[in-house]
């Protein structure tokens, strides 16, 4: 019964580890403004809009802000109209960025709490087990982005919102001439990157762990 319980709070532990993961990952992607800035150029955005880069960043830089959690209500482009779909769909989006930080914010105290506890006594499988779903989950996702993003950007879309708002009209919804489809792909590669960042560090812990225990069994002998 007692290794019962223990495996459940493993389990649970390991769980919040994934969400703060998944939390950390995505939020340190919507906020590297520097992304964004290169890819103005390097995908040419001034050039095939007719517009300034400091224009642009301007822009772009209040959508950010907009999704931040200290961030404004109401998004208001200087320099772009939208039409009442688009809006909408910016306020959808705003309510999944806000959800995700939040549950990050939630998770990491139980998180840390619990994994503090776990290792106080020894017992070190919740790093393995977050490592191992840490690194196999995004290299999966990452697998299917590769074979066709397309589709998995549609299918993203389609399960995350109940409508077709995020289909924007270049004519209505200007804004999404300056965000590009490869700099949405290229936002994915980096929450794949950070998410598996994170689950190798959680391995080593776990490495570390486990043969500084066996020195220490091995020195009792």
């Amino acid at each position: 019964m007692k290794q019962k319980c223990s495996i459940i709070f493993e389990f649970i532990t390991t769980v919040l580890g994934f969400v703060f993961f998944v939390a950390v990952a995505v939020t340190i992607t919507l906020h590297f403004r520097p992304l964004y800035y290169y890819d103005i150029k390097a995908l040419h955005i001034a050039e095939q809009t007719g517009l300034s880069e400091q224009l642009i960043r301007a822009n772009y830089d209040v959508l950010i802000d907009y999704n931040s959690i200290l961030g404004s209500d109401v998004l208001q482009f200087p320099d772009f109209f939208m039409s009442k779909s688009g809006k909408i769909h910016f306020m959808e989006v705003k309510k999944i960025f806000l959800m995700i930080k939040w549950l990050g914010i939630v998770s990491f105290i139980p998180f840390l709490c619990f994994g503090r506890y776990l290792m106080s006594k020894q017992s070190y499988r919740f790093l393995k087990w977050l490592s191992i779903l840490g690194i196999g989950f995004p290299v999966v996702f990452g697998i299917l982005i590769g074979v066709n993003w397309e589709k998995m950007f549609v299918q993203f879309h389609q399960l995350l919102f109940q409508n077709d708002y995020w289909l924007f009209d270049p004519m209505t919804d200007p804004i999404i001439t300056i965000l590009p489809d490869e700099f949405f792909y290229q936002c994915a590669g980096l929450i794949i990157s950070i998410f598996i960042l994170q689950s190798c560090i959680a391995g080593i812990l776990y490495r570390n762990y486990r043969i500084q225990r066996k020195k220490e069994n091995y020195l009792q002998y």
